[in-house]
């Protein structure tokens, strides 16, 4: 209805986009959060939706420059330093996304999936140490919910133990 009143209701088209974008038509999603950014060319929540929606579509490239713009328009945005984060991962980029994903942790440090995916990022990368502490992290910060499971799941796979870790010491 909104946009029937006004065809640049920009929070309209955000809204038409999310729909789509969860019912995973990330063409037409697309369609809807670029008609919103280009009536509100200041939004990085829009830049962030736009990049999230290429990024789904597998074109990374362009995925990876909208969620900048989104950061540079708004550094303490989570969403687009963790999606910036996954899409680079995908690529390998494993240093990239430890970065934005350390950078996240300043702006959210009691978020556990930030920690957990430092994590599996430092494993990818062979530091048991640094993925250990970063899964403790957030079991710490997570230790009664049910993703507890999954955390300690995840450092037993390490394969380190108290009493190697001792023997260094």
């Amino acid at each position: 209805n909104a946009l029937r009143f006004d065809a640049r209701h920009y929070n309209a088209m955000y809204g038409m986009g999310q729909i789509y974008y969860r019912q995973e038509k990330y063409d037409v999603a697309l369609c809807h959060f670029r008609s919103a950014a280009a009536v509100n060319p200041r939004s990085s929540v829009l830049r962030c939706y736009t990049g999230m929606a290429l990024a789904k579509q597998g074109v990374n490239d362009k995925a990876l420059a909208k969620l900048q713009e989104a950061i540079e328009l708004d550094p303490r945005n989570p969403l687009a330093r963790y999606e910036r984060a996954c899409v680079l991962a995908s690529q390998n980029d494993v240093g990239g996304a430890l970065a934005e994903l350390e950078a996240l942790a300043q702006v959210v440090p009691g978020e556990a999936s930030v920690y957990f995916q430092m994590g599996k990022l430092y494993k990818r990368l062979g530091n048991l140490r640094a993925a250990q502490q970063a899964f403790e992290s957030a079991l710490s910060l997570h230790a009664s919910s049910a993703d507890a499971g999954a955390i300690k799941a995840a450092i037993e796979k390490l394969g380190i133990n108290e009493e190697e870790e001792e023997e260094e010491l």
